[in-house]
């Protein structure tokens, strides 16, 4: 997993343990195990001091654990809303070449749009 995708998945995992509630957040998460707070990241301490190979460890096997949601691709749902009536490869050389790819996670939850796994 490149840089990007890791610093995604530690966004996505850090969003789901964190709360509102001081007693609560970070609860259960797995980078509670380099520090009794959670990991810190904004404190220079824990910065200065963890071996970040093992975060990365962490966050990769979290995320191996907890396979992000799958939307319909662009095409499909457009197809479903009645919005779209020509073929996948016409529609997406009309449209954009982006129709073809899934939808992504933060536009089909404002759009309302449930996972297809």
């Amino acid at each position: 997993m490149d840089f990007k995708m890791v610093m995604l998945e530690w966004r996505r995992m850090c969003d789901t343990f964190t709360t509102n509630e001081d007693d609560t957040c970070c609860e259960n998460c797995p980078l509670r195990d380099f520090d009794e707070y959670g990991c810190d990241a904004i404190f220079s301490d824990f910065a200065k001091n963890v071996e970040w190979a093992d975060v990365e460890r962490v966050v990769i096997q979290w995320a191996n654990d907890h396979p992000a949601p799958i939307y319909p691709k662009w095409y499909e749902w457009l197809k479903n809303q009645g919005l779209i009536h020509m073929g996948e490869q016409s529609g997406a050389a009309f449209v954009t070449s982006k129709i073809t790819e899934p939808i992504p996670a933060d536009i089909a939850e404002k759009l309302g749009i449930e996972p297809v796994q």
